[in-house]
């Protein structure tokens, strides 16, 4: 267990399995304030802000791998500095050879994501995926999405692309 006790910090990349991370104030991050790889971690009860464009693409928070937990996040004012041609979500998982593959039973529960910079709140890429991820082995299956606050301006609140029994 990984606890911020309420403490600021600007990021945090998690390749390991069984870590919870929880407790942080999150905020003036390179890209995305939350990388998570690994099976069965959790990330929960978080404040998620402030992200600049690093290169890639913004997002509250990216994870990887079977089992995630999402839960009790807060996501807001994440654009900091030039969007360029970045793409915002608050949460996005995709799966390629190098991130392992698909992503299965994951829960992602009780969040606030809202932001008029936000293309979607959740974005979800399985193996088959075309856009911006895809190639890798596993499948994105088995998930819960309940009691999320999502508001988004751009695309789609949920977007899932080769994912199943949701």
């Amino acid at each position: 267990i990984i606890d911020g006790r309420g403490h600021r910090a600007p990021g945090i990349t998690v390749k390991a399995d069984n870590v919870t991370v929880q407790n942080f104030f999150f905020t003036g991050c390179a890209g995305n304030c939350v990388w998570t790889e690994g099976t069965n971690n959790v990330v929960q009860d978080n404040s998620i802000s402030q992200v600049y464009y690093d290169g890639d693409d913004i997002d509250g928070l990216r994870f990887f791998g079977d089992g995630t937990k999402i839960l009790r996040n807060r996501f807001f004012d994440i654009l900091k500095g030039a969007k360029r041609d970045a793409h915002l979500d608050c949460m996005q998982t995709y799966a390629t050879p190098r991130t392992g593959g698909g992503s299965a039973g994951a829960v992602i529960a009780d969040n606030h994501c809202e932001d008029t910079d936000f293309h979607q709140c959740l974005m979800v890429e399985g193996p088959g995926s075309t856009d911006g991820g895809g190639g890798g082995g596993g499948v994105t299956r088995n998930w819960v999405i309940e009691r999320n606050y999502f508001r988004c301006y751009a695309n789609q609140t949920i977007a899932l692309r080769d994912a199943h029994d949701f």
